[in-house]
């Protein structure tokens, strides 16, 4: 009589070698130092947010006059959707026609670069280390929309991350140079430095597209494993 139950393929070596190696002293310290390291980016793609959106809101606030201390307080507490729509309003109907266009391509930047930070720093919701390798976070996520459940679901480098700051620094030089053309820099002699180029600007981050994919509307039983 032959059995037909099928044999699992032996795993291989060098991956039974890589997970002996991760429980070894020197492995949980290395697992220890990536995890470390790959938090500290998380709390550096945070700040650099942070001082991008604070500089938008100044941005909002020169336009409007530092006297005007009613709508300075209104728009001092925005973020989010709230401030690029202030921001692109003001932009459109108030700006001086020399800086409408950048301000407007601010705004566009911003826009793009807001959605995948919020994705990614809200997002992760585990990390993990591969055996061997470096360390990971983990997004998972599930929505249901017009009757039809979706998952979300990513390993995300510290690679991804560090090209986010990097997007976010992009974003705070050119707003920068929006600032010194609203507010001309004086020189050691008194003379007024000549205004950066604002069309000289840097590359807009490409629109977020979230991996996906579609589960059964009875439940999560034929959900694939996450790989």
């Amino acid at each position: 009589m032959t059995d037909n139950k099928s044999t699992p393929d032996p795993i291989d070596p060098a991956i039974l070698e890589k997970l002996r190696q991760s429980q070894t002293p020197e492995g949980k310290a290395k697992a220890a130092g990536e995890m470390k390291e790959y938090r500290a980016i998380l709390g550096e793609l945070v700040m650099a947010w942070n001082v991008t959106e604070d500089l938008m809101r100044f941005l909002i606030q020169l336009q409007l006059g530092f006297g005007n201390r009613k709508a300075m307080t209104l728009f001092a507490g925005l973020g989010g959707d709230a401030l690029e729509n202030a921001f692109r309003r003001l932009a459109n109907e108030h700006a001086k026609e020399n800086i409408r266009e950048a301000l407007i391509f601010s705004a566009n930047f911003f826009s793009n670069l807001r959605v995948k930070r919020n994705y990614y720093i809200h997002g992760l919701v585990h990390f993990a280390s591969e055996p061997g390798g470096e360390f990971i976070g983990a997004i998972h996520s599930v929505v249901m929309k017009n009757n039809v459940i979706t998952a979300h679901r990513e390993f995300v480098k510290k690679e991804l991350l560090m090209n986010l700051i990097k997007d976010a620094e992009s974003l705070r030089g050119y707003l920068g140079k929006i600032l010194q053309n609203m507010m001309p820099v004086r020189d050691a002699s008194g003379g007024i430095q000549p205004s950066p180029d604002l069309k000289d600007r840097p590359q807009i981050p490409e629109s977020l597209k979230k991996p996906s994919e579609a589960l059964p509307l009875d439940g999560f039983r034929d959900m694939p494993p996450f790989r």
